[in-house]
């Protein structure tokens, strides 16, 4: 009984490793995704030369727009790119948690299978010793 029990809580833990496992590569996938849409970002903001054929204010105002619509951009890919980072980060901690858990159930049904085993031979060295005795006891 306390085989199947233990046998039900590994196969648990090993399920909950797998899916932190997946929940970590989903995490670090979204968070390379996040670093190029960053990276693109500052590109494109670097790239943006300043008009040099511009005479008018309605054409510096409308240059001036773009470079803040682009610094936005920029902020905002920064931002989302932390937010991946600590996903990420939280999703390699979930991970390990699950390994660790999962090793201690291992650990835990190696020793009682060991105690088990000591158990089983302590009957059989203690049936044999029985078994000695009363030999014993007959040629007396």
């Amino acid at each position: 009984m306390k085989r199947d029990r233990m046998k039900v809580v590994l196969q648990v833990r090993e399920d909950t490793e797998r899916r932190r496992l997946a929940e970590q590569v989903a995490a670090d996938l979204s968070l390379r995704l996040a670093s190029e849409c960053h990276g693109d970002a500052v590109v494109a903001l670097d790239g943006r030369t300043s008009p040099s054929g511009v005479r008018n204010t309605e054409g510096l105002r409308q240059h001036r727009l773009g470079t803040l619509a682009l610094s936005d951009a920029v902020e905002r890919a920064r931002e989302r790119e932390r937010l991946a980072r600590r996903e990420a980060e939280e999703a390699e901690q979930r991970r390990v948690e699950a390994a660790i858990a999962r090793r201690s159930a291992e650990r835990l049904a190696e020793r009682r299978a060991a105690e088990v085993a000591v158990q089983a031979t302590r009957a059989a060295d203690s049936q044999l010793d029985a078994v000695a005795l009363e030999t014993w006891r007959r040629r007396a």
